[in-house]
């Protein structure tokens, strides 16, 4: 991860691009549990331009019946669910200054 966002943060697209396939395909080859999906487009880009995103079932990854089970517990298709509210916590910010 940190060469991917060192990278990134030298606007290297094609370097952390390659990064990022380097780094899937190994953790996929292995069986180790996948960190993120991606996809590189423009600023100005839809969201529909995010195909890798929205069905993670792309090579490396393969389309199979149990693609949460195959991989870990990662969603084949990004998806939004709403959660109960977490309860206040009170922060006293100033403590952990002096």
């Amino acid at each position: 991860m940190q060469r991917l966002s060192s990278s990134m943060a030298r606007s290297n697209s094609q370097e952390a691009y390659k990064i990022a396939v380097e780094t899937h395909t190994a953790r996929v080859a292995s069986g180790s549990p996948l960190l993120f999906v991606w996809d590189m487009v423009t600023t100005d880009a839809s969201f529909e331009a995010l195909k890798f995103v929205l069905d993670a079932a792309r090579p490396p990854l393969k389309e199979c019946v149990e693609f949460e089970k195959t991989y870990n517990g990662f969603s084949r298709h990004l998806s939004f669910a709403p959660r109960q509210r977490r309860t206040p916590t009170v922060v006293n910010i100033f403590e952990g200054v002096y």
